[in-house]
């Protein structure tokens, strides 16, 4: 009899302390600031990238084909923060070829700020983009050799976007070249 006792008061002791972890974890999940939720997007799809509350438009889309002439390729991109927050954002352009040829040429990005390239070929924008604000680059692939003349190049466009407060970059972006991070922080909150 007493030990169906003491297993009724290990259980109701139990319940307390699971109704009590709830009920603080319910109180953590609305009363904690929302600025501890970091929103990133990396996405392949065509045209729109949203996750969290961070969207960006790009445009033309994130992939473009151009049949090979003779002369460069140039390919003007347009990217636009269609969230309600400031964001950071990097690109990586990537080149494919028709039947899978192997990528002679070079690209670089033209007409815009200067890029701050980092080791792992992520292409970071050096400064934020505001809410409805847009961003233009023009990508350029040149030293492309006459055997290449009518195949046809593909490039597709990643990007990726981050809110610009609370250092959310730091998370997102891991790789982030020390170079960028001087260019977007004040000296006197740089990690």
């Amino acid at each position: 009899m007493r030990q169906e006792k003491k297993i009724k008061v290990q259980r109701i002791i139990y319940s307390i302390s699971v109704a009590i972890l709830f009920f603080l974890s319910i109180l953590v999940l609305f009363y904690v600031p929302n600025t501890l939720s970091y929103f990133s997007q990396s996405d392949q799809k065509d045209t729109e990238t949203k996750v969290g509350t961070v969207s960006t438009l790009i445009l033309p889309s994130t992939t473009s084909a151009f049949v090979y002439d003779g002369s460069p390729i140039i390919c003007p991109m347009t990217i636009t923060n269609i969230s309600d927050l400031t964001v950071y954002t990097r690109v990586m352009p990537m080149i494919r070829w028709q039947d899978y040829l192997p990528n002679p040429s070079t690209m670089t990005i033209v007409e815009s700020e200067d890029y701050v390239l980092s080791t792992d070929d992520w292409y970071y924008i050096p400064s934020s983009i505001a809410p409805n604000e847009s961003h233009t680059f023009t990508i350029q692939l040149d030293l492309i050799p006459t055997e290449y003349l009518g195949k046809t190049v593909y490039l597709d466009l990643y990007v990726e976007s981050v809110q610009a407060s609370h250092l959310a970059y730091q998370d997102t972006f891991p790789t982030a070249p020390e170079q960028w991070i001087k260019l977007i922080t004040p000296s006197s909150t740089q990690a």
